[in-house]
């Protein structure tokens, strides 16, 4: 099957800031449209986005990239057979650059995530058994959702469910439970039920007042099991210069910080995950980290930024238990299944997170499931952006067990 046009137009996220879209009309005149996330703050070691150098749109516009894939990126691929690995090769060509610095990668993802939906489409076949393949998994397995509940601009960036549950279905089942309950709880208290841009409550409690109130919504579900995780902001509470942590209204060491994590964990049993729990450069830190609280899951974003040669190197220096990986942070999706692949290959779990400037893009999940993840992070239980994802999961599922 060959591509008859392609195409790209600058869209709306579902915080209001722009993206992009791609669309591919196969020979056949049938026509795949994709779109990616965007307006999240650009990582020192990730892919950088292009945005337009104008002040429209808080500098986030992508005209100039909507530019590039009509007139110099289409033109390569119109009348060519549907090769996605191919093509996602000639993409990586077009700018060789570290990070992408050249046309973006959010130029070359918003292509590469429409051509291999074209390929899957062309070959009959849904995109992740597409993925599967292509990324050689042997079984497809559904992952356990990381669902977003809480979000502050402390310490504490994000308060996050996961449900273990037997199905992905039920899994669902027991966020949405979480989430209503919880709705319920702050209600009475006089606590605003407002959702953020993940999808989650907003709240402005110290790290304590958070737990405790998680421990009253579980109590109010004894029919579930959970397991509760943070993502700590990082980038907020390290200080490079001084190698200290703002924390609790202190500035402490890399061994306080981790010291005070392990009195949150053995305070608190259900709590079996911390993201990106030190600076990005506290190497040592990241170290320790790992070998004292290797028992929960340890997961690593920022430091790898979704790098096949960053995973291998941080693998190879004992940091983390578990890799986050983002195809924003990359910029394709060969690229993708090369960290991957870097992560299969040392037996380090992987998470595919997609929660952040999103549209109703449903690809991170065949990914997810094509590729064999052991977590999916997409936001809270709110939101069409997010919703529509965790569908699509519970649609591959319901596909796979009748």
């Amino acid at each position: 099957m060959t591509v008859k046009k392609m195409y790209a137009t600058e869209i709306f996220n579902a915080q209001g800031l722009p993206t992009l879209q791609c669309t591919i009309i196969l020979a056949n005149n049938q026509t795949i449209t994709s779109s990616i996330p965007s307006g999240f703050p650009q990582q020192s070691l990730a892919a950088r986005y292009l945005y337009d150098k104008d002040e429209r749109l808080l500098h986030y516009g992508m005209l100039q990239a909507v530019d590039y894939i009509n007139n110099t990126i289409a033109p390569l691929f119109i009348n060519q057979p549907i090769n996605a690995l191919a093509m996602d090769s000639q993409l990586m060509d077009l700018d060789t650059s570290l990070h992408k610095s050249e046309i973006g990668a959010n130029t070359t993802l918003v292509v590469s995530y429409a051509l291999f939906k074209a390929q899957a489409s062309s070959e009959n076949i849904s995109l992740y058994q597409l993925l599967q393949s292509l990324s050689g998994t042997k079984e497809i397995t559904l992952p356990t959702p990381i669902i977003s509940v809480i979000e502050t601009d402390n310490a504490i960036h994000e308060l996050l469910l996961i449900p273990q549950q037997d199905t992905f279905h039920h899994n669902i089942d027991a966020a949405a439970a979480f989430y209503h309950h919880a709705q319920k709880i702050l209600t009475t208290k006089n606590i605003s039920t407002a959702v953020g841009k993940y999808g989650s409550f907003v709240l402005d409690n110290n790290l304590t007042d958070m737990l405790s109130l998680t421990e009253e919504i579980l109590k109010t579900l004894p029919q579930y099991t959970y397991q509760v995780g943070i993502t700590i902001n990082h980038t907020n509470i390290y200080d490079h210069a001084t190698k200290t942590y703002h924390w609790n209204n202190k500035n402490i060491l890399s061994t306080d910080l981790i010291n005070a994590y392990e009195t949150i964990c053995d305070n608190h049993s259900f709590i079996t995950y911390i993201q990106d729990g030190m600076g990005q450069q506290d190497l040592l830190g990241w170290q320790d980290l790992t070998q004292r609280l290797n028992h929960i899951s340890i997961a690593a974003d920022t430091i790898f930024s979704s790098n096949s040669m960053h995973i291998r190197k941080g693998i190879l220096h004992n940091i983390g238990n578990h890799t986050i990986i983002r195809p924003e942070y990359i910029g394709t999706i060969s690229q993708t299944i090369a960290a991957i692949d870097a992560c299969k290959k040392n037996n380090r779990s992987f998470i595919i997170a997609s929660d952040q400037g999103q549209t109703c893009d449903s690809f991170c999940i065949d990914l997810v499931i094509g590729t064999g993840a052991s977590h999916i992070k997409a936001g809270g239980i709110t939101r069409a952006e997010f919703t529509s994802k965790y569908n699509r999961a519970i649609e591959i599922e319901k596909s796979i067990l009748s």
